[in-house]
């Protein structure tokens, strides 16, 4: 059983969860769908709550957080370039 005061926030690593049984889900139970920046793994840019967790795994490069910017930005409707 959840807490409802709780926010939780739950990582996928393996693509078969990258469906909409999965997204469904995660949803209606206010659970947050983890955006990871992995070399091996395309995270899809789905949002299942009102907030992103972003989790940088590997070492970072500058054009990975404009691509996770972007990916963010569109996804609530802001322009990319300020």
């Amino acid at each position: 059983m959840m807490i409802d005061r709780f926010r939780y926030a739950i990582e996928v690593r393996d693509r078969t969860w990258f469906q909409d049984l999965a997204y469904n889900f995660f949803a209606d139970n206010n659970m947050c769908m983890v955006w990871s920046q992995l070399a091996e793994l395309s995270i899809p840019a789905i949002s299942t709550t009102d907030f992103l967790y972003l989790r940088f795994i590997e070492p970072l490069h500058y054009t990975t957080l404009f691509v996770m910017r972007e990916r963010f930005d569109s996804k609530i409707g802001l322009m990319t370039n300020p």
